[in-house]
């Protein structure tokens, strides 16, 4: 009887815990849902609140950080002795009465517990749809677009008219952070025009701010005389228009920015990239992750390339 015990006990023991973590990879996690009802009450007044001009972006992103400064947010646990964060942004030449994308990046380092962006665009110029988290929405009439039915990928965006975009996220990205938006460009433009624009964070404090680089970046109308050039300067395989780190060394392995990816990751990055595996790695929707799924998600995640050749 001892015996037959104790191998019920093994099996028990060993059991258990891969049917809970097998229970918590393919079954509908129940502890989602208090996450999504929670954070909807807390944070869907005061977005609405937001979207109907009653308050500023600052005002929002203060209240995103309070309710952050609550729940596991990106970065590290504890201060780091380097906290930076830069932002660029880039497009083609437009063509008048044509849709233009601009593009556009964040990299920082730290904890984050709120970030936005706010972009002034040429006069005339309307968004017509925004980008982020991998995410394309259409702006409505009224310019408010939000994704709060998305618990883990809570972002929004609302048109100032009649020439700001503010971006606002409300679950912290992971670094770096890439967004866009289209903007239908008038008819009768001719002109280079002019975007400006800049991030407003909160870490543990008050709300700080970074320009987007280029400040201004300058569009220029298209001419079939003259081909946009795409230079590499350092080879590393990120053309400079997209470079945030140029001079990258020979051999590097560098990310989706251009910067070096040295292949360390934190515990807590690592957790965030085994659960984006699980959350959306079944990209063939079978109900199954296989190998090439994995490491295409993992890949994703983290905006590793291969070392260019030079």
């Amino acid at each position: 009887m001892f015996i037959e015990l104790s191998k019920k006990q093994a099996v028990k023991r060993c059991f258990v815990p891969f049917l809970a973590l097998f229970l918590f990879a393919v079954s509908p996690k129940t502890s989602r849902i208090a996450i999504a009802s929670e954070k909807s009450a807390f944070l869907s007044g005061a977005e609405s609140a937001y979207q109907s001009n009653a308050g500023s972006i600052s005002e929002f992103l203060s209240v995103i950080q309070t309710h952050n400064n609550g729940r596991s947010v990106r970065g590290s646990d504890e201060r780091q002795s380097s906290e930076e964060l830069t932002a660029a942004h880039g497009c083609d030449p437009y063509v008048s009465g044509e849709n233009l994308t601009v593009s556009a990046a964040v990299t920082y380092s730290g904890l984050l517990t709120a970030i936005g962006a706010r972009i002034s665009l040429p006069s005339g110029w309307v968004p017509v749809n925004v980008t982020a988290w991998g995410i394309t929405l259409e702006m409505p009439e009224d310019g408010n677009v939000s994704t709060g039915s998305d618990i883990e990928k809570w972002w929004g965006a609302k048109f100032v008219s009649p020439d700001i975009l503010e971006i606002y996220w409300i679950d912290i990205p992971p670094n770096p952070i890439d967004f866009g938006y289209t903007v239908a460009v008038p008819n009768d433009e001719s002109e280079a025009r002019k975007i400006s624009s800049e991030v407003l964070y909160r870490r543990l404090g008050g709300e700080e701010l970074a320009i987007i680089a280029p400040d201004p970046l300058t569009v220029r109308p298209f001419s079939s005389d003259e081909e946009p050039v795409c230079k590499d300067s350092d080879a590393d395989g990120v053309i400079d228009q997209w470079d945030l780190c140029s001079g990258t060394p020979a051999d590097s392995w560098v990310n989706k920015n251009g910067c070096r990816a040295e292949g360390l990751y934190t515990e807590d990055q690592m957790n965030q990239m085994v659960q984006a595996v699980l959350t959306w790695g079944d990209v063939s929707g079978d109900g199954k992750i296989s190998l090439s799924e994995v490491i295409n998600a993992l890949r994703t995640l983290s905006g590793v390339t291969e070392p260019a050749v030079k």
